[in-house]
């Protein structure tokens, strides 16, 4: 119980233990010590409030990169109470030109190399790509294979400095990890630290990434990453990756534990021949410490393996399918980055007995949901959250500080807690006008009676028996005083809350912690049961009976509920398994909604007929790729046109606006070009497979033939068998030769 449910509101309660009693009685010091109780804690009865003291209006970045603010209120004080749960109410708004560091970090084994000349290529169009996401973002190269040591690289004099040597072919010596370029906004520079890259090799199929990765992550300002910007990090590959314990294969057994930068002033990871490979759940740590995100560009073989490991990193990651050579991943850069920016995550700091929940309204609505995470936001939208706090155990200090922050971004919001009523230090800095206290002592602007007086002044005197206010169980065992839920006064209980209840307090009503209401507000509790309002049902009475927020606006029938694909449960859908969404709209291989809201976009768009609630359609000159959730085709005069929309159901007024493109149409190929176009696609096709066909045995040719040559190079024998005797026996006959000289 706390000291607000005292005679007076600024009362100290005092810890109470005695022979027959254990709680807490709301009296006068020497009174209860008279009673031998130990007094060994207090409570001061200030009450529970919350007080904005920090905020800044949202601002977008313009000139100064750290002026952008993205969270509000920054700074709230409050005084919390014990089992008396208080509510703060913030606002995320992504800030528009928000800065982007993106650090490319790239796999440059012998098998990257057409990858690598696909990034000297890009010049001005990675310019361009990163500024349609960004105007201030900075850009940083690195590249890692694996460590130059056996048994995962060949160590002999001749493969060391050429470790393709193998191969017939010539590359750069190995490396674990090469820093090669600071960030910057100097694209020209990025790429011309690229093209003087080179491939290298190793032996085995897995390579050294993670230790280049942690590296980025742990060398911060030396490479320079920015403090107040979204962090990103691209991994471009095509193999897997070695993990913790790879390295004892080459006696690598030692732990970075402290987070060492073992980047020199050269860009050269050093010491790889001194520690292990870090494990996945070092990297996810790392990751969320450093707010920094991870992009894998993986080739379509190694994918899943990726996919697999998003399973241990979960939110810090996004794998997308890298096509050959590299050809698209700029594309990958704008999938990762917008499954990152829609994204806010909220998180907190863990205070032993306090309680933080997170509620979440993203869509606009109106309507929470216990969550921290929202997956739509979007630059300039404002997603409010709820954070309900609440003291389960009372603290042994006046006061703690409390950060609430987003997984993604440097700002976080301060929260003083001053706790009230775990110590009787009195919170006014004054106490004027101090009144008379005929039979108490006065404390923190108050009068706290002795036992047996009560009133404004402790004038009123009454009988105060313990005894009455406890009370005898069917086993014959007496309660608590007033339960443990109440104090005695004046020989009769008074709870300490509405959720309590009864003579003796015994009965403990249904509290809903949503609405911090008894009965959720819905009810009235009689003897610890909830007695519901009309419509609604539960033991909370938190259950709505209605079934209008499960209907899809506008439709009648059973599939409108829950689009046919749940259930409505207190006026909440319940999907199906496969579904999700407010309607379970949302499904693999779904359209959403779409095909419900064609016929109004078509009676607005085509016909031009305003649509009144509760579908209405709103004519937009652009709707950007991202939102186009839906699209209606139709032909008009020849053409083929389509109509791009997206809608957003807006719970309160049970309403769906949609936003609505005006009709794009192009006309169809004649027949002569279409088939000509498909007469050149084969013949082109065919040549191309011929000239693959061709040169792909030019090349074996080719390889075998040096092979040939090297092979015969390398032979230490003659070009005769030594053990070969020739059958043919040449004699000479010296008379005929004597007669033919004479």
């Amino acid at each position: 119980m706390t000291c607000r449910d005292c005679i007076r509101k600024n009362h100290c309660c005092v810890w109470c233990y005695d022979q027959d009693f254990v709680g807490k009685r709301c009296f006068a010091k020497g009174t209860l010590q008279d009673q031998k109780c130990n007094s060994n804690g207090t409570e001061n009865n200030v009450a529970t409030s919350v007080t904005i003291t920090k905020q800044n209006s949202f601002a977008d970045v313009k000139e100064d990169v750290n002026g952008a603010v993205q969270l509000s209120p920054q700074e709230f004080n409050i005084f919390l109470r014990h089992e008396e749960p208080i509510n703060l109410t913030i606002t995320y708004r992504p800030a528009k030109n928000f800065p982007l560091d993106l650090y490319y970090l790239m796999d440059l084994t012998w098998s990257m190399k057409p990858d690598l000349e696909t990034l000297k290529t890009l010049g001005s169009s990675l310019t361009t790509h990163l500024e349609k996401l960004t105007k201030n973002y900075h850009i940083a190269f690195g590249s890692y294979i694996d460590k130059p040591e056996v048994p995962y690289y060949l160590t002999d004099p001749t493969n060391r400095d050429n470790p393709c040597n193998i191969d017939g072919g010539t590359c750069e010596k190995g490396y674990v990890f090469k820093h090669r370029i600071n960030f910057t906004n100097y694209v020209k520079m990025f790429i011309e630290k690229v093209t003087k890259s080179d491939v290298s090799a190793n032996l085995d199929d897995l390579e050294g990434g993670l230790d280049a990765l942690m590296q980025i992550l742990f060398c911060g300002k030396k490479l320079g990453w920015r403090t107040n910007s979204r962090k990103l990090v691209l991994v471009a590959t095509e193999a897997g990756m070695h993990l913790a314990g790879d390295g004892i294969l080459g006696g690598y057994t030692k732990r970075n534990e402290k987070g060492k930068c073992l980047v020199d002033n050269d860009g050269n990871y050093v010491l790889s021949q001194y520690y292990d490979y870090p494990s996945l759940e070092e990297v996810d740590k790392q990751l969320k410490d450093k707010k920094t995100n991870l992009i894998v560009a993986a080739k379509s073989h190694m994918y899943y393996y990726y996919k697999r490991m998003a399973d241990v990193l979960k939110e810090a990651i996004y794998v997308g399918e890298l096509q050959i050579n590299s050809t698209n991943v700029l594309n990958l850069v704008d999938e990762g980055y917008y499954s990152f920016i829609r994204k806010v995550n909220l998180f907190t700091s863990e205070i032993d007995g306090l309680e933080v929940d997170f509620f979440a309204d993203c869509d606009g609505n109106g309507i929470w949901k216990k969550k921290q995470t929202c997956t739509n936001a979007e630059e300039g939208k404002e997603i409010n959250f709820k954070v309900q706090l609440m003291l389960t155990k009372y603290q042994n200090k006046e006061s703690d500080v409390l950060y609430i922050e987003e997984s993604n971004i440097q700002e976080k919001i301060k929260i003083n807690l001053n706790y009230v009523g775990s110590t009787c230090t009195c919170l006014y800095l004054e106490q004027k006008g101090q009144k008379t206290c005929d039979h108490g002592e006065f404390n923190c602007g108050d009068c706290l009676c002795e036992e047996g007086w009560t009133g404004d002044t402790c004038s009123e005197q009454c009988i105060n028996n313990q005894n009455m206010c406890r009370y005898v169980d069917n086993n014959n065992i007496t309660s608590l005083t007033c339960s443990g839920r109440g104090n005695c006064i004046c020989s009769k209980c008074n709870c300490q809350s509405k959720r309590y209840q009864g003579e003796f307090c015994e009965w403990e009503c249904p509290y809903d912690k949503s609405t911090q209401q008894v009965c959720a507000g819905n009810g009235i509790c009689t003897n610890g049961t909830c007695e519901c309002k009309e419509n609604y049902s539960g033991e909370k009475c938190s259950c709505h009976n209605s079934i209008e927020n499960c209907k899809i606006p506008g439709y009648d029938g059973n599939d409108s509920i829950c689009n046919g694909k749940g259930t409505c449960n207190c006026n909440t859908c319940k999907c199906d398994k496969g579904s999700s969404g407010h309607y379970c709209e949302n499904c693999d291989g779904c359209q959403g909604l779409c095909n419900r809201f064609n016929s109004q976009v078509i009676e607005h768009v085509i016909n031009r007929n305003q649509q009144i609630k509760p579908v209405r359609v709103e004519i937009v000159e652009d709707l950007p790729e991202e939102k186009r959730s839906c699209v209606h085709r139709y032909e008009q005069d020849g053409k083929k046109c389509d109509i791009f929309y997206t809608y957003n159901t807006i719970w309160k007024d049970n309403s769906v606006l949609v936003k609505a493109t005006e009709p794009i149409c192009n006309a169809p190929l004649a027949a002569g070009t279409l088939v000509g176009l498909i007469i050149g696609a084969f013949l082109l096709l065919a040549f191309i497979i011929i000239v693959v066909w061709k040169g792909r045995n030019w090349i074996r040719d080719k390889r075998e033939y040096q092979e040939f040559l090297r092979a015969r190079e390398q032979s230490k024998h003659s070009e005769e068998n030594p053990i070969y005797k020739n059958p043919v026996v040449t004699y000479n006959n010296p008379m005929e030769k004597a007669t033919v000289q004479t």
